[in-house]
């Protein structure tokens, strides 16, 4: 069981820089995004690391070979007083 409001959890999420082709321009711009999250039978926030959207990344074999997760989220869950765990290669999950 989370020991924390997802909910509220979830209105102070950062949003996250990505890239999108802009087909007009037919360049790549910066936008923000939401992270791709979800949450579990036990009410646990999970971010999801199997979308378009990089915000971590298990193997880090584009990034030295270390696991990583983004700064933006790793701050955020700081403020909070919690911390992430990776859950699996294709997820981490906020815990305390």
């Amino acid at each position: 069981m989370a020991i924390y409001n997802t909910e509220a959890l979830l209105k102070t999420m950062p949003k996250v820089a990505d890239y999108r082709f802009n087909k007009e321009s037919r360049e790549l711009e910066e936008v923000e995004v939401e992270v791709p999250t979800f949450v579990d039978a036990d009410g646990i926030l999970h971010v999801s690391m199997e979308t378009e959207v990089v915000v971590g990344d298990y193997y880090g074999e584009f990034t030295g070979g270390y696991p990583f997760i983004i700064e933006p989220l790793e701050l955020w869950a700081k403020n909070q007083g919690l911390i992430w765990e990776w859950v699996h290669p294709g997820a981490i999950a906020l815990f305390e």
